[in-house]
Parts: C-alpha cells; sequence; structure tokens
C-alpha cells in the first residue's frame, strides 16, 4: 500500500498513525543488528515505534526507524528494542512506563491491575500519545508476544471497552477485540514513549497534551526553565 494512502486509511480519531506490515518487502528481511532475527519475525515494537513516531512529526518507515536504533546501539543482543536506545536515536522522546498487567502470567513481575492499565492507556491516547500494547498472538497460550500500538478507545456508559489499534501482523488497522478477544483478559501491558503531538484526538486538550510531553522534557534536563513556565501557564 502506498504511503499515502496507508496515512489516509489510518488516522485515527485525528491522530496520525499510519498503517505499517512488519513483513512488508521492504524492511521484512532486514535484520534487527546485532541479532539475525528479522523485521518479519521479531519487528513489531519497531513496526508499532514507527507509526506512533508519525505523529511525534517524525515521518519514517520501520526499515528506517531500525537503521537508526542500529546507529545507537539500540537493539539489545536478544534482539529487543532498548528504550534508552530510543530516546539516544530520538532525543526529544521520553520513554516513561513498562507496565505489566495482572494478566500476565510471568513470575517476579510487579503488575498493575487490568482496570488500572485501561485508565492509564486511555488517559495517555487523550493527550495525544499513541501507546504500545503487549498481546499474545502466537499459540493462544496467555503468553505476551506481540506489540501492537493503540490509538483511539471505544467506552460505553463511561466503562473502557475496546482499542483501536494499528496491528503490524499484516498491517491492520481494527479494534483490539476484533482479533484478541476481550480487552479486559487480553491486555498483557502496556509500553508508554512520550513525545511532542502534532494530532491529537478530536475530543482532547491539545494544551495538556504539550503541557506533558514538556514535563517529560523536564525530567530530562531539557529547556528546563523555560518549558517549567509554560506548563505553569497552561494548567494554571
Amino acid at each position: 500500500m502506498g504511503s499515502l494512502l496507508a496515512r489516509a486509511l489510518s488516522i485515527n480519531n485525528m491522530m496520525n498513525t499510519p498503517i505499517f506490515n512488519q513483513a512488508d518487502p521492504k524492511w521484512a528481511d532486514k535484520k534487527l543488528l546485532p541479532t539475525n532475527l528479522t523485521m518479519r519475525r521479531w519487528g513489531c515494537y519497531i513496526t508499532s515505534l514507527s507509526s506512533m513516531l508519525h505523529n511525534f512529526a517524525k515521518e519514517l518507515d520501520p526499515g528506517q526507524v531500525l537503521d537508526k536504533l542500529i546507529e545507537v546501539n539500540g537493539i539489545s543482543t536478544d534482539g529487543l528494542l532498548t528504550y534508552d536506545g530510543v530516546m539516544r536515536a530520538f532525543p526529544d522522546l521520553y520513554f516513561n512506563t513498562r507496565a505489566y498487567t495482572s494478566n500476565d502470567p510471568s513470575a517476579h513481575l510487579q503488575k498493575m491491575p487490568v482496570d488500572v492499565a485501561l485508565d492509564r492507556v486511555a488517559r495517555l491516547l487523550y493527550l495525544g500519545q499513541p501507546t504500545i500494547l503487549c498481546v499474545d498472538n502466537l499459540y493462544n497460550d496467555r503468553i505476551p508476544d506481540h506489540a501492537i500500538l493503540a490509538t483511539d478507545t471505544k467506552r460505553n456508559l463511561g466503562k473502557i471497552t475496546d482499542f483501536r489499534v494499528m496491528d503490524p501482523d499484516g498491517g491492520h488497522d481494527r479494534w483490539f477485540s476484533e482479533k484478541y478477544g476481550p480487552l479486559r483478559e487480553n491486555l498483557y501491558g502496556y509500553v508508554s514513549i512520550i513525545g511532542p503531538p502534532v494530532w491529537f484526538p478530536e475530543d482532547s486538550d491539545p494544551k495538556a497534551g504539550s503541557a506533558l510531553w514538556k514535563a517529560a522534557e523536564i525530567k530530562q534536563g531539557h529547556s528546563v526553565e523555560t518549558y517549567a513556565r509554560e506548563i505553569l501557564d497552561t494548567l494554571l
């Protein structure tokens, strides 16, 4: 699918989050160096990150994002994207949270009640921050093994019932429940990487979204006095 058409089809509720397929021939066989793993097999996080970056005015495809991560040694020897590597490759991004929900079967993890996780992801989306979700995509074994990108929220009587997602497995724009089943039973965690939004959901507050990003910049020591003053002017 051409990039312009993909972009036109994938702006959910005003967010700019194009649809990408991790198995697209343009990058499917690129290796996640220093490993021999390929984007086709192991590229869901990078593909989700690439879609997210468009909402932060970084219009790169997954192959280009992979190249930037490799340049800064942003991929571990296990083929996992490292969050400090993301911030080295994209200095105005901020890794905020890697949360595991109570659905995750792994031992020795600090886990968040799934309803709390849903509320936090919905809040991030309200503030213009697409958010990576962790799901079970292989073997139906309830072990999280795949990353998708949440871009919108569905509610019923005020209760969160679904997330709209960009799914790198095949490159699809759909509701979470259409493939992964009930949200409360099948969300295993989320990854929050905060950036400067250029598009916001229609019902969100752009000023609050910008203030969130500026607060993240302050935590990294960037323009502390200027951003602190602007945040106060926005929120008070």
